[in-house]
Order: structure tokens, then C-alpha cells, then sequence
């Protein structure tokens, strides 16, 4: 990576500034593009060529919707990112786009993490409470809670437009997210940039320790009935569900966790 000369370079803040020229390879963003597309694109397949046999039940909605929010959110952003390298970084992204990409930002990472919180608790109620988790009115239930996490999702990842706080380009300048930086009181809205990145990273690291909880108390119970009750062959399609979403989540959360650590620590150390 290379700076201009006349430019002084703060390793401690990894924000991008209305001077700071950055030149980075395209190549890792335009392979990440590809692949999301693709992996969203196989899993919308799989899920929809598989409808006469799952029937769309609930985990099938789940896994449709985080389809849906995920690819939802790679097509309306990455190609901003990906101009902004082709550019060299010459481009600098408007007020207006910046704010629509912290939208777009903070809406995929909030609801997709939401949903695979909902795909956990579906495994949950599944296994603890069969008998209320199979009623009639459960596809509909589904869809029910889908709406109210788009909904929660976009309201939570717009308040930015409306306020409180600001967005932010971030390191390396392809991207903007919520303003969690400038949060001293010499900066203008630092007050609101701290209301809103707090709340946001708190409701970010809830859903992720109830994901955790969920997970485990369902892994703990298919072990003890597997390995310490002599049922070996009890629940083989519930037990690869149940693997699909460990995997889903302990994916999501190695990687959605540490931002939501690192603004709340912020917090802490100031």
C-alpha cells in the first residue's frame, strides 16, 4: 500500500480523510463480489429447486431471507466499492452516498445477524417446544417475524438520516459505516455519533450472545441424547440443520463480534 509523500500517515486511526490517497489491489474486492453473488445465488437455487420437499418450512424461510438480505445488500454496495478502487481512489464519495452506503452497511450486517439469531431460536423452540413450535399458523409466524426484523433492522441502521449521528468513510475509503471515530467533544455531533453507535453495538452484541446461547443449549441437548442416551439415530435431519446453523453462526459471529467490540471498547477506554 502506498501514500502520497506530502502525506502524513496515523496508524492509530484507520479513517480515510479528504486528502489521504490510498491505492489498493481491486482484486480482493471484485473476488469477494463474485463470491457472494455466487454463494447466494447457488443458495437461492438449492432452497427454491428443494421447495416440493421442504415445503418451505420456517428454517427454509430463514435461510431464503438472510439469502435475500446478504445478496440484497453485496449487489446495492460493492459496486460503489469497486468503482472507488477502479478509480484509484480519485473518486471520493458525496455526502448522500455515503449515507446511503452506511445504510446499506449497517441494514445487511444488522438484519442478516438478526435473522441467523432467528434461525437459531427456530432450531431452539423446535427442539424444547415441538408441539408449539408445530402449530398451523407457524409459516405464517414466520413471515411475521421476518417483517418485524427488516423492520427493526432499517430503522435501527437509518437513524443517521434523521440525526442522530452521522456516517463515516472508512478505511480504505470504499466503504462508510455508522460515525463511531469521532466521538471526542471537539467533534460536531459527537454526542449523538456516541448515542448511536452505542446502541447500535449493543443490540449487535445481544443478538450475537443469543445466538450463542440458543446454539448451545440445542448442541448440548442433540450430544447428551446421542452420545449419553443410547439414541444415535434420533433427529438425523434435525441434527444436520443443526449443523448448517452452527456453522452459519459461528461464521457470522467471528466476524460481526469484533466490530461490535471495538466500538463499544471506544466507549470504555474514553
Amino acid at each position: 500500500m502506498h501514500y502520497m509523500d506530502n502525506i502524513s500517515v496515523t496508524v492509530t486511526t484507520p479513517v480515510i480523510d479528504a486528502t489521504t490517497r490510498v491505492y489498493e489491489n481491486a482484486g480482493p474486492v471484485t473476488i469477494l463480489f463474485i463470491l457472494g453473488v455466487l454463494g447466494n445465488a447457488a443458495a437461492l437455487g438449492v432452497v427454491c429447486c428443494n421447495a416440493k420437499t421442504h415445503k418451505w418450512r420456517p428454517f427454509q424461510r430463514y435461510v431464503l431471507a438472510l439469502v435475500i438480505s446478504d445478496g440484497g445488500g453485496i449487489l446495492a454496495s460493492y459496486p460503489f466499492a469497486e468503482y472507488r478502487y477502479i478509480s484509484k481512489f480519485t473518486y471520493t464519495f458525496p455526502k448522500p452516498l455515503c449515507e446511503y452506503l452506511g445504510f446499506v452497511f449497517m441494514f445487511t450486517l444488522m438484519s442478516s445477524a438478526m435473522i441467523v439469531c432467528c434461525m437459531s431460536f427456530d432450531r431452539f423452540f423446535a427442539t424444547f417446544y415441538p408441539f408449539l413450535y408445530n402449530s398451523p399458523s407457524k409459516g405464517l409466524r414466520t413471515n411475521i417475524i421476518l417483517g418485524i426484523v427488516w423492520c427493526l433492522s432499517g430503522i435501527l441502521s437509518s437513524l443517521h438520516l434523521y440525526g442522530l449521528g452521522t456516517s463515516k468513510n472508512i478505511y480504505p475509503g470504499s466503504w462508510c459505516f455508522l460515525n463511531f471515530i469521532e466521538v471526542e467533544s471537539e467533534h460536531p455531533h459527537a454526542t449523538e455519533n456516541r448515542v448511536y453507535s452505542y446502541v447500535y453495538a449493543i443490540t449487535g452484541l445481544t443478538v450475537v450472545t443469543l445466538t450463542i446461547v440458543a446454539n448451545a443449549a440445542v448442541a448440548i441437548y442433540f450430544i447428551r441424547n446421542r452420545f449419553f442416551r443410547s439414541r444415535p439415530n434420533s433427529g438425523k435431519r434435525d441434527v444436520q440443520i443443526i449443523i448448517f446453523v452452527l456453522v452459519v453462526a459461528f461464521i457470522f459471529g467471528s466476524l460481526w463480534a469484533p466490530l461490535m467490540v471495538c466500538i463499544d471498547t471506544r466507549f470504555v477506554v474514553e
